[in-house]
């Protein structure tokens, strides 16, 4: 049967257990009844055969596309041509969700969703604040920072998704992911994205918007881009052009202690 999970609000099927504990936070409710046709993709798990020498893959729908992970050279992810079914085979343990990730997404991009390297707070009465920039530079130790003296919440540190929904159209929605990189936050929530802080690195502190253009360069370089594909790399660029100016860009350089929190609610919060 499988589990549901919930991933930036599109119901994904997933047929192994195995994929299912990774994901568990984002698991719905084995109580809530799931209307399948509302179901975006469904992945499968397979093995692989040895013969002669020669890895043979098998997946039970039709293969369009087949991805392999350089961190697990004997997996391969194989998916139809719309990325609707996917079948992750003979994948390590510990790679299998981020095997999983490059289809899930490809299914998600569609639908005005973009995935983004950045750490995302969601601030009581206030909204989301996204922390981009190099890594290294402070993104999750922002993150703490507001938890820590404002009472923050830390969807997640490193890998975030970001969307535009019908319900919403001028405004950009931000979810906590099941994926993370070197920080162990991956909260299943979501918040209306207020403000894009770039970190950069600096002698002295400061706080300033951007530019259109200049907002455009310091995000797209965070965004995972589907350069296997070209129709979802335009695809990633439109849903780029239309949230951005929904959205304040801000750069900050600053200290990592609470002065940095100050700095930016005396700038930020207040345009943002």
């Amino acid at each position: 049967m499988g589990v549901y999970c919930l991933i930036a609000d599109q119901i994904v099927r997933i047929a192994d257990g195995r994929l299912g504990r990774l994901l568990f936070d984002f698991r719905i409710s084995d109580e809530a009844v799931v209307d399948e046709k509302q179901v975006l993709c469904h992945v499968y798990v397979g093995e692989a055969a040895r013969i002669h020498g020669v890895r043979c893959f098998h997946a039970c729908h039709p293969v369009a596309h087949a991805f392999i992970n350089d961190l697990d050279p004997f997996g391969v992810l194989m998916t139809d041509e719309g990325y609707e079914h996917m079948t992750v085979c003979n994948p390590r343990e510990e790679n299998l969700a981020d095997t999983m990730l490059v289809g899930v997404y490809s299914c998600l991009i569609p639908h005005k969703t973009v995935f983004a390297h950045a750490a995302l707070i969601a601030l009581p009465d206030y909204g989301g604040i996204l922390f981009i920039g190099d890594s290294g530079v402070g993104k999750t130790t922002q993150a703490r920072l507001w938890a820590r003296h404002r009472g923050a919440s830390v969807l997640n540190g490193d890998k975030v998704f970001l969307a535009l929904r019908p319900e919403a159209p001028e405004q950009v929605l931000a979810y906590g992911s099941p994926w993370t990189g070197s920080s162990p936050y991956r909260v299943n929530g979501k918040v209306p994205l207020r403000a894009i802080v770039s970190l950069v690195r600096r002698d002295t502190c400061l706080v300033r918007r951007l530019s259109e253009t200049e907002a455009m360069g310091a995000f797209v370089s965070r965004i995972y881009i589907p350069a296997w594909d070209g129709g979802l790399t335009q695809a990633v660029m439109d849903t780029i052009h239309t949230m951005l100016p929904l959205t304040p860009v801000f750069e900050m350089s600053c200290r990592p202690d609470v002065s940095a929190v100050e700095m930016l609610e005396r700038t930020v919060l207040d345009q943002a």
